[in-house]
């Protein structure tokens, strides 16, 4: 099961290293404690990655919806102009296009704010990261400090699997809310035929609309201008 950007942090961050010391008794618990550490380097390294797209995508889709406002301004001067040319027919096809890109401008702004939103979100995943680590540098340096001050090593063995045995409960927990939200609950023939009929109705109702559309503010243009 491929482990998504949040699944890891909380994974990460929900990690204790004490858990893991207390779990690899008998191992290295100095090199697993580095290895935890490196861990949550190569899990910020992924995550600012992400948030260098998601800011990316931020910028790129505000400049879209600008550049989107200004060419549906242009287009309602440029229809203006055709009336005042007597050429409906121009002012038309500029209505019908202004009523297209208009149409997108939900969309967009809905895209706008799922990148503020996954922009955020990356934001505090860093922080949490960060946070994390420090708190991993410290309990790492206060269990290096008691062995030197009790003279000894860290002791070393075989590991057993109760790190490895939660982890696999907890990917089969994954599994099982995964098969809840995707279970057979697929749709009949019969369903899918009255879908497919009602979305060829939708799509020409959506043509009736946008043709109505048109004809309404190719009216209000003539009427601005006749005032």
């Amino acid at each position: 099961m491929t482990e998504t950007i949040a699944q890891r942090v909380k994974r990460v961050i929900s990690g204790s290293v004490n858990d893991l010391v207390d779990a690899f008794e008998n191992s290295n618990a100095d090199g697993v404690m580095r290895e935890a550490i490196r861990e949550v380097d190569r899990a910020l390294e992924d995550v600012r990655s992400e948030l260098g797209r998601a800011i990316a995508a931020h910028a790129q889709t505000s400049r879209h919806i600008q550049r989107t406002r200004e060419k549906m301004a242009e287009l309602d001067a440029k229809a203006a102009f055709a009336v005042e040319q007597k050429r409906e027919d121009l002012a038309e096809a500029a209505i019908a296009r202004q009523v297209d890109l208009e149409r997108q401008l939900p969309v967009l702004e809905q895209s706008l704010t799922d990148a503020a939103s996954k922009q955020s979100e990356l934001e505090t995943y860093v922080a949490a990261l960060s946070g994390r680590k420090s708190e991993m540098e410290a309990e790492l340096k206060a269990y290096a400090d008691a062995f030197r001050m009790a003279g000894a090593e860290a002791p070393a063995g075989s590991a057993p699997c109760a790190m490895q045995s939660a982890e696999r409960r907890a990917e089969k927990a994954d599994q099982a809310f995964n098969r809840a939200m995707n279970g057979p609950f697929g749709a009949s023939a019969a369903d899918a035929k009255s879908m497919r009929e009602s979305s060829a109705k939708l799509q020409e109702l959506a043509q009736v609309e946008r043709s109505a559309m048109i004809s309404e503010r190719l009216a209000a243009v003539k009427a601005r201008k006749a005032g």
